[in-house]
C-alpha cells in the first residue's frame, strides 16, 4: 500500500493492483467459461432401456442449447469412452459404474465444469475416496444428476456442494422429465445462476 503523509498524518492508499488481482480471482471462481464443459454419462448396465434413451435425449438437448460451446462427452462404466453427441445412441449400457476413474479422466483436460450423471453407486471406490478426489478438484465445478432410488443422493449432493455445483434428482418413474431437469445445467442457463 502506498502512504501519503500530510501534516503528521499517515493516510494509507489502497493497493489498486492487488485489489484488481483479487477481483479477477473472485470472478474466475464464480464464472466458468461455457466451452470448458465435460459431461460424464453413466453407461453401466443399470442404465439400459428408457433411462439411457432419456439421458441421450437430454444430452442432445443440452448440446443444442449450448450453441457454439465446446463440450466433451464421456460415457463411463468399467471403461471410459469419448463420444460425439450424435453417436451416443449407438452405445449399449453394460458393466459397472467406475465413477472415480471417470472423474480422474478429466485431469488431462482443461475443463471448468463437469456434469456427472448416474443411476447407481460407484463400483470402483468407497464414498470417502470419491469425495476426497472431488474436493481436490477445487478449480472444477461438478454438477451431479441422480436418476432413481439406486443413486446415492447424499453422496451426489456432497460432491456438488464441495465443488460449488448443483445436484438434480430425477425419479425413475418420471425419467421422461430428465431432459427438462438437465437443460437447467446447460452452459448458457448455468451462467445465469
Amino acid at each position: 500500500m502506498g502512504e501519503l503523509i500530510r501534516k503528521n498524518l499517515i493516510i494509507k492508499r489502497p493497493d489498486l493492483s492487488s485489489m484488481a488481482d483479487q477481483l479477477k480471482e473472485d470472478l474466475h471462481k464464480t464464472y466458468v467459461e461455457p466451452e470448458h464443459l465435460l459431461i460424464l454419462l453413466d453407461g453401466s448396465g443399470s442404465m439400459e432401456g428408457s433411462k439411457w434413451e432419456q439421458l441421450v435425449k437430454a444430452t442432445v438437448a443440452i448440446n443444442a442449447e449450448a450453441g457454439n460451446s465446446e463440450m466433451i462427452y464421456k460415457v463411463y462404466n468399467n471403461e471410459i469412452k469419448d463420444f460425439c453427441v450424435e453417436d451416443l445412441h449407438t452405445f449399449l449400457p453394460c458393466n459397472g459404474t467406475a465413477m472415480l476413474r471417470a472423474l480422474k479422466s478429466c485431469l488431462s483436460l482443461e475443463v471448468g465444469r463437469i456434469i456427472l450423471v448416474t443411476d447407481g453407486k460407484q463400483t470402483d471406490c468407497q464414498d470417502q475416496d470419491l469425495l476426497a478426489f472431488a474436493e481436490s478438484l477445487n478449480h472444477i465445478i461438478i454438477d451431479t444428476v441422480g436418476i432413481g432410488e439406486g443413486c446415492n443422493k447424499e453422496l451426489l449432493t456432497l460432491i456438488s456442494e464441495l465443488t460449488g455445483g448443483k445436484f438434480i434428482y430425477c425419479d425413475e418413474k418420471y425419467v421422461f422429465e430428465l431432459e427438462g431437469k438437465m437443460i437447467e445445467l446447460s452452459p448458457e442457463r448455468r451462467m445465469l445462476t
